[in-house]
């Protein structure tokens, strides 16, 4: 099985099949990833001593008017050796690269593609290059109804994301009177919505708030900076931008806030519920998984929605909360193993 993957270290897609690859790894060594944009980090550097020529990396921008060309040329090579050494799948999940699907079929390539995010796409030549693809996944279900609607095809199936299931809770209790610390652990781009926390608690002397998480969009960035500038205590907010030890925010985290405008089926919420930390989440459709509380739920467009939200937590009862975060805890452990995910993609 090879991973076309356009970094190998970005975000939750990219932890996904990371975990993936490492499972397959262990089982029979017989997974490889490709990554077109990885920059030579050292954490980089060091999974690919380690797993040698199962990962193959590459530094391509992926600006400027050769990307595409090039790109593809380093996808035809590298699935053209590995074709050779007998493999014969290839998980694709950025759109982008599916004009290649023909190549790819050419040389006898089973392609899967891996819908990530909401299942929206604004090209229809997008929907038509998936549905002609050998396989078509989702990680939930609001993208399974949107990709078999694009797609005509039936059968589009949801295998959910693979999250590693910690020995002890992460959740650092919250005692009244003290300042609540909030983590919004999410690349900063406009449809994850960082700005809603500083329009909610721009006047609050009591909450901090921290942004973890890569630093896409420069534009959507300054207008983060610029509400943090204008609020009244600016020093509670601060931008973090890639965190490297994220296990160790999260343990300093009373509460994660999840305000995006779209997601599909987030890692984040299915991490929180691993680690049984407490998390509220905007209502957007691909969301309501954590429909089970009201107080886990707010409007992502209104900012006095989600400060009610917070406020609400903070005044929970403890024993309310320590059962939800345990329901919540045994939800994740029985339907989001990675070996489970495994399993279903080698079925296809």
């Amino acid at each position: 099985m090879i991973i076309l993957m356009p970094h190998l270290y970005m975000g939750g897609a990219e932890k996904q099949f990371r975990m993936f690859f490492l499972e397959q790894y262990e089982r029979n060594k017989d997974a490889y990833i490709i990554a077109l944009h990885s920059s030579p980090d050292e954490k980089t550097i060091n999974f690919k001593n380690k797993y040698k020529s199962h990962v193959i990396l590459h530094a391509l921008s992926k600006s400027g008017r050769w990307f595409f060309l090039c790109s593809y040329f380093a996808i035809f090579w590298d699935v053209l050796k590995l074709r050779w050494k007998r493999q014969d799948k290839i998980i694709i999940y950025e759109t982008y690269w599916l004009p290649m699907l023909p190549i790819l079929k050419m040389l006898g390539y089973r392609v899967i593609y891996s819908e990530r995010n909401s299942g929206h796409h604004n090209s229809k030549i997008s929907y038509e290059l998936i549905r002609k693809c050998d396989a078509i996944t989702t990680n939930s279900l609001m993208a399974q109804t949107i990709l078999r609607e694009a797609t005509s095809r039936n059968d589009v199936y949801v295998i959910n994301n693979g999250v590693e299931i910690p020995s002890q809770s992460y959740y650092k209790k919250y005692k009244k009177g003290e300042e609540l610390k909030i983590l919004v652990p999410a690349r900063i781009t406009p449809e994850k919505n960082q700005c809603a926390l500083v329009k909610a608690f721009a006047a609050n002397k009591d909450i901090n708030v921290f942004f973890a998480g890569n630093i896409i969009d420069q534009n959507y960035l300054e207008e983060l900076q610029d509400l943090i500038k204008k609020s009244v205590n600016p020093q509670n907010f601060k931008i973090l931008g890639f965190v490297e030890n994220m296990d160790q925010l999260y343990r300093e985290t009373h509460l994660v806030v999840l305000p995006s405008l779209e997601e599909g089926t987030s890692n984040v919420i299915l991490e929180c519920f691993a680690k049984r930390i407490p998390i509220i989440v905007s209502g957007i459709k691909q969301n309501l998984i954590m429909d089970r509380n009201k107080i886990f739920i707010f409007n992502a467009l209104e900012p006095d929605s989600l400060k009610r939200s917070v406020l609400s937590f903070r005044d929970m009862p403890p024993l309310e909360l320590d059962l939800e975060l345990e329901r919540s805890y045994n939800y994740v452990l029985n339907n989001y193993s990675v070996d489970l995910m495994v399993n279903s993609f080698n079925k296809l």
